[in-house]
């Protein structure tokens, strides 16, 4: 997951270490050594830049697999003073992502049925997207219009996108044709400069291979 500062000069992604849980790590963009920005404690994951250049976002999952989904949140962590904050009212978000010029936050419920949307300025969540079967992947554009995501868990694996102000959703693009090829997935990566989605595409199948050893 990773993404670059607003200055072009940093990269944050999530990483981890043999042993240890998923944590955030940032590193410049010309390379050098890599910074661990959180305590290696529990799951730090889906980092982005906030549009100061100097804060992170991330969230956090529930801590076990009996602990209920509200138990994760989403936080911010300001790389001057090394302190974190909660976004209010983020209890069971995650896959935070810095949208619309940066006013914006999205998010995923714990579910993956629904997207959302804090506004800093109001510090209030909005419903942009619901009855969702599997969202993923949120990516907003660099113009600040859209804000696009798929939906795995639908037929076609389709693209969709979700206008500013009238937070509008629409149905970009389908993959019906080549998931009738023997693709198994058609997984949503991001945008190129000009905006084009970029899509990975799983194919199914398998090669088999024999194995001949010879033991002292």
């Amino acid at each position: 997951m990773p993404r670059w500062s607003p200055d072009g000069t940093k990269i944050v992604f999530q990483g981890v270490r043999e042993g240890q849980p998923w944590n955030i790590y940032m590193v410049a963009a010309k390379g050098g050594t890599t910074q661990e920005l959180l305590p290696n404690d529990q799951v730090h994951e889906f980092p982005d830049w906030l549009a100061d250049g100097e804060s992170v976002v991330y969230s956090t999952p529930p801590v076990g697999p009996a602990a209920p989904p509200e138990d994760g949140s989403i936080f911010v962590l300001d790389l001057r003073t090394g302190k974190t904050t909660k976004v209010p009212g983020s209890d069971g978000l995650r896959n935070p992502r810095t949208s619309f010029g940066g006013r914006h936050l999205a998010a995923l419920s714990a579910d993956l049925k629904k997207v959302l949307l804090f506004d800093f300025q109001t510090r209030d969540w909005r419903e942009i997207a619901n009855a969702g079967k599997s969202f993923y992947y949120l990516e907003p554009t660099r113009d600040g219009k859209y804000l696009y995501f798929q939906d795995l868990g639908e037929a076609g694996q389709p693209l969709y996108r979700v206008r500013a102000g009238d937070w509008k959703r629409e149905r970009v693009m389908s993959f019906e044709s080549l998931l009738q090829t023997g693709v198994l997935r058609c997984r949503f990566m991001g945008l190129t400069l000009d905006g084009s989605p970029m899509v990975l595409v799983t194919r199914g199948g398998g090669d088999v291979y024999a194995l001949d050893l010879d033991l002292p």
